[in-house]
């Protein structure tokens, strides 16, 4: 191959790793231009997705997700405190949720997130009580970043036992005739636990006892209040100053709004897949030409006449130095293709690893996992 032959080889080399990423670039930037259409009926779904796959998807936004699941009480608990007063309680850790305030937030009641989980799913959530590990399964399909367990447990006390801070027995009144109830005395317990289920580990864990349920209860609204400020999720703002939109009020509206399926890192990506596919050819080239240069070099040894030998010897250099531009360029290619794999894959959801050492009331668990 003629010297100037090579060179318009290696230029067009040059100018298509040149253009590679802008061209890339210019695809996802029309992809955004692109028109989307909605449906005319709100409830059909497109055939290739399930109804469960589709909320799933577009549960996919960046506010950050809180699950608050149901105050979970034990069998004497549920016996001893009915289910409005524990809802009235599950209420209003809901609304302290609602008050994050440092990003975009989002409080999922434990009804909206069932929503989300198939059978197998809500079978597991009935045994997870406040296991990290079980939730972290259990909970999958809901794509929450954190859950926020509650366990209710109550032991009556008898009211023999009862003393005062200086350890003499209490002197009980007669009980309500009047309403016909027979007043108990119990010692409540409340325990909440924070599990971040994207990290796998446990945020935080508040403990609570009192003798008196509604004093437990304004009790653990101002320990919840206090570690969601601790962990930086609630700040106190100036008086006037907006807090971050929380998105929609409604939380079964977070599943019909339209969600943007274009990824924004899709020109990185086409690009490393792109500059990795210049980077095999170019690769290949330089192993083609290194052949024909050893070819050459053969001729060489075996020709006859002065302009033979030149003619082969010429060849050679030629086919060399075009064998060691492709290598070169291979080179360049792929460590662009890397550069853009890491920066299109960064954060990603595709291409993602997790792992660590989760220790439980239960024991210690392991977990690993790697995705692309």
């Amino acid at each position: 191959m003629p010297l100037h032959t090579t060179s318009y080889v290696v230029l067009f080399c040059f100018v298509l790793g040149a253009l590679t990423p802008a061209w890339a670039q210019a695809e996802s930037d029309d992809a955004d231009t692109r028109p989307t259409t909605e449906s005319d009926d709100e409830d059909v779904l497109p055939p290739a997705q399930s109804e469960r796959e589709a909320r799933t998807a577009e549960m996919n936004s960046d506010v950050l997700r809180v699950g608050l699941l149901d105050i979970r009480p034990t069998f004497e608990a549920e016996n001893l405190v009915s289910m409005a007063e524990r809802q009235q309680a599950t209420l209003g850790l809901l609304q302290i949720t609602q008050e994050i305030n440092v990003q975009k937030s989002l409080a999922i009641p434990q009804e909206s997130i069932m929503k989300t989980l198939g059978l197998a799913e809500k079978a597991a959530f009935q045994k997870c009580w406040v296991d990290p590990a079980c939730l972290t399964l259990a909970l999958k399909p809901a794509n929450l970043d954190i859950v926020v367990a509650t366990k209710l447990r109550v032991v009556e006390i008898n009211p023999t036992e009862l003393t005062d801070n200086e350890g003499n027995p209490l002197e009980l009144g007669p009980a309500d005739s009047q309403g016909g109830k027979k007043q108990i005395f119990a010692d409540y317990s409340l325990f909440i636990r924070l599990i971040d289920l994207k990290n796998h580990r446990i945020l935080r864990e508040i403990l609570l006892n009192h003798t008196d349920y509604a004093q437990l209860i304004d009790q653990t609204r101002t320990k919840y209040r206090a570690a969601l400020k601790e962990m930086g999720l609630i700040v106190d703002r100036p008086e006037g100053m907006a807090k971050p939109d929380s998105g929609p009020d409604d939380v079964d509206a977070l599943y019909k709004a339209p969600v943007s399926t274009h990824d924004p890192k899709l020109g990185l990506k086409i690009g490393a897949y792109t500059t990795l596919g210049m980077a095999v050819l170019t690769g290949a080239a330089g192993i083609a030409f290194g052949v024909l240069s050893d070819k050459a070099k053969d001729d060489a040894g075996n020709a006859v006449t002065i302009a033979s030998l030149e003619d082969s010897d010429s060849k050679r250099r030629t086919y060399m130095i075009t064998s060691n531009v492709m290598y070169g360029l291979a080179g360049a290619f792929a460590v662009t293709s890397i550069v853009l794999f890491v920066l299109g894959y960064q954060n990603s959801d595709q291409f993602a690893s997790t792992g660590g050492v989760m220790v439980t009331p239960d024991g210690a668990m392991f977990n690993a996992q790697l995705t692309f």
